[in-house]
């Protein structure tokens, strides 16, 4: 047993005496989305990256599939350039085989994924997959 503080090992903890040894679960409590329903995970704003605040200033909440998708697809690289023939192929690929572990955990499937000229020197691309936890299809932008 180690040395520490207070009256025990590790001085009194909520565990009662001696060392803990796991973390308590993160508080989703207050993990809420635009709408008032409780969600299990941080919601991520998919264009810049960065949790969302209400006016209050707490987290807003989004579902936990929602948020791996997010974060899987702003690790991408995604290709740069003009809008081709082959890049919805491309980006196809690119998404089977980011997003595939959740796809083949059964979390999630992939439904659609466009890219389209927003003008002769943009592009914009979207991803459409189906959370199989909620049957729900979600468009994400790329």
């Amino acid at each position: 047993m180690t040395l520490g503080a207070g009256l025990s090992a590790s001085g009194l903890s909520p565990a009662g005496f001696g060392d803990i040894d796991q973390l308590p679960a993160p508080a989703t409590e207050n993990l809420v989305d635009a709408h008032g329903v409780q969600q299990s995970a941080r919601a991520i704003d998919p264009a810049t990256g960065q949790y969302v605040q209400n006016a209050d200033g707490r987290f807003q909440g989004m579902p936990r599939v929602e948020q791996l998708v997010v974060l899987r697809v702003r690790a991408m690289t995604l290709p740069a350039g003009d809008v081709t023939p082959d890049l919805t192929q491309r980006l196809k690929t690119m998404m089977a085989t980011g997003l595939a572990d959740l796809v083949s955990r059964g979390l999630i499937s992939i439904v659609s994924v466009v890219a389209f000229a927003e003008s002769p020197t943009r592009q914009r691309a979207a991803l459409k997959y189906r959370d199989l936890t909620t049957n729900k299809e979600v468009l994400v932008p790329l």
